[in-house]
């Protein structure tokens, strides 16, 4: 089954925001994943919208999942335009 991305980013954010004192070292090392990652990963959150992100982190369909890997999130995160945002996630 592929990775959730929203669902680990989800908990990455909440574990960081649990304890101020934490920081991206902190996580990268309870996620067993680098600081590099967990920067996307919250960058991934700060850039899509709402409405998608609860979608997604309840998402257990294995194609859907597959469509939205890491890598296409982070595309999609990093799309300027609105339309080309729009097209990356239909």
């Amino acid at each position: 089954m592929p990775k959730n991305i929203i669902a680990l980013a989800l908990r990455v954010r909440n574990f960081l925001s649990a304890d101020p004192k934490r920081s991206y070292r902190h996580a990268a090392a309870e996620f067993g994943i680098t600081k590099a990652r967990i920067s996307q990963l919250l960058n991934i959150l700060k850039a899509l919208p709402t409405e998608f992100i609860t979608c997604m982190s309840k998402c257990h369909e294995r194609e859907k999942l597959k469509k939205f890997s890491g890598k296409k999130m982070l595309k999609m995160a990093n799309a300027h335009k609105g339309e080309i945002l729009t097209t990356a996630i239909l």
